[in-house]
């Protein structure tokens, strides 16, 4: 098979609010962005791969994501549905050459971090035992990783300082 397809999902929105203040409509859109723009997404590229037998899904979340923080029910929510995802793409589609993965990001100095206030940069990285935010080279290797291996398959790889 000369064709190679690889398909990284970065898509995510996360809003920040207690659940009690949450509306219906931005529940919805973590959803929409998060999960459904996912699946869509998948359902096009997956008769693709099977067809070349061979693919790579590598889906981005965090270690926040997985464990769950106040005030982040819709995001949080919107992850474990593409771990749940996860899992059965890869147990659907193995045989076919097919996998899929989960890569759990900490913090980094971009995206999502970024717009966080010093104060709440400060507190999460408090949880980090090195005390400083990731480099883009631990994603970089990880993917890497990932598209040369093809025995890895539903996992959920952290990448996180040890969070």
């Amino acid at each position: 098979h000369n064709k190679k397809i690889i398909f990284l999902n970065l898509a995510s929105i996360k809003i920040d609010k207690l659940m009690i203040n949450l509306t219906l409509s931005e529940w919805k859109n973590s959803y929409q962005i998060n999960v459904h723009s996912f699946f869509n997404l998948l359902k096009k590229l997956l008769p693709e791969m099977i067809k070349v037998g061979w693919g790579k899904i590598i889906i981005f979340s965090s270690t926040d994501g997985y464990i769950g923080d106040i005030g982040t029910s819709s995001y949080t929510s919107t992850k474990h549905s593409l771990h749940g995802i996860n899992k059965i793409v890869s147990k659907e589609y193995g045989s076919r050459g097919i996998t899929s993965n989960i890569l759990l990001l900490g913090n980094y100095n971009y995206g999502l971090y970024k717009k966080l206030n010093i104060k709440k940069q400060k507190k999460l990285l408090e949880k980090v035992p090195s005390k400083k935010t990731g480099n883009i080279n631990n994603i970089i290797n990880a993917i890497e990783f990932l598209i040369k291996s093809n025995y890895v398959n539903g996992s959920e790889i952290k990448i996180d300082g040890g969070i």
